[in-house]
């Protein structure tokens, strides 16, 4: 293929992506956004009485290998439901050791590093989120299958940026990570990765599970939990995820003294 045809392609892809956005179920047609200081570029879905006068939970939510930005995106858009958190969707590189289409970036970015790509876009996106809708400057991380080396390499390199992680039929094989953060917020960091009891690639998934488990606890990674799921394939699983994020949003609202009314 001649250095015109593959841009041709290239752009003709990205504007795939695009039109795939409008398609995407969940109540509103997610936005494609570029950090505005990275060239990641994301899928964006606001909360329903989104305004800018609070702050607001922020779901990234990393796809696998498959690369089907737009299916992550719209099945927890689904999820949500009427919950208040941003949904964020990236178009990341390091859930793929293959960088064919329909990535729309030039090769000269990826060849750097995937990983460092990511996780400089990630950061990008944490702060055009906080900066332009309001979201917090920690957020919530969920990662499907490829996407669990991404999820992990955060948790791991900037467990500062995150409120909690949930790796879903998680990869982990240190990708992207050369070092372990020594941050005080790593002790403290809720971990919880789902795993589906007859998910095809769970004997392998256990393993790298196993060895994901070894690197948190001996780097003081104090709050790290796997819940196996019972009837559980390989899926995202947006409802449980979710499920244990309202857990984590209730557990940060104040306990209300009950009045001690006079007799």
């Amino acid at each position: 293929m001649t250095a015109r045809a593959r841009a041709v392609t290239t752009l003709l892809l990205a504007a795939v992506i695009s039109c795939e956005a409008h398609s995407v179920a969940g109540g509103q047609t997610p936005e494609v956004h570029v950090a505005r200081r990275h060239p990641i570029e994301y899928y964006l879905s606001l909360p329903r009485g989104w305004t800018k006068d609070r702050e607001w939970p922020v779901l990234i939510a990393l796809e696998g290998a498959g690369r089907e930005f737009t299916l992550e995106h719209s099945e927890f858009v689904r999820a949500r439901g009427d919950r208040p958190y941003i949904v964020v969707t990236p178009l990341t590189l390091s859930n793929r050791g293959n960088y064919d289409p329909p990535y729309p970036y030039p090769p000269k970015l990826w060849q750097n590093g995937t990983g460092d790509f990511d996780m400089g876009g990630l950061r990008r996106i944490i702060d055009d989120i906080h900066e332009e809708y309001g979201g917090r400057s920690r957020v919530y991380l969920t990662g499907f299958s490829a996407g669990g080396h991404l999820a992990w390499a955060m948790a791991f390199t900037h467990p500062e940026l995150l409120a909690g992680v949930a790796p879903v039929d998680a990869n982990y094989t240190g990708r992207g990570v050369r070092s372990v953060s020594t941050d005080s917020s790593r002790a403290t960091l809720p971990i919880r990765s789902f795993q589906g009891d007859r998910d095809p690639h769970r004997p392998s998934l256990d393993t790298q599970w196993n060895h994901a488990e070894v690197v948190a606890e001996s780097h003081g990674y104090g709050k790290l939990s796997r819940v196996i799921v019972p009837g559980g394939l390989h899926e995202r699983m947006p409802e449980r995820v979710f499920a244990w994020l309202d857990s984590l949003e209730a557990a940060r609202r104040p306990v209300t003294e009950p009045s001690q009314g006079g007799r």
